[in-house]
């Protein structure tokens, strides 16, 4: 393969266990970006506060990702 420094392939590839943390630690930090680390409780609040517009949308695409 072209680009590859001593043509020998890296054993990071085998190690499964970086790759689901690195996985779990992005979804985590996503998670963390939007929102979604809250309890329901907080969550209720944050719905309860919006406007009218805003909450409405909000249901909306709730029930287009629960179907």
């Amino acid at each position: 393969m072209a680009g590859l420094v001593g043509k020998e392939r890296s054993t990071l590839w085998d190690q499964m266990q970086f790759w689901e943390d690195a996985f779990l630690d992005a979804v985590s930090q996503e998670r963390d970006m939007v929102g979604m680390d809250q309890g329901p409780g907080e969550m209720m609040e944050r719905l309860v506060s919006l406007s009218a517009a805003l909450k409405e949308w909000v249901c909306r695409i709730n029930s287009l990702l629960l179907r």
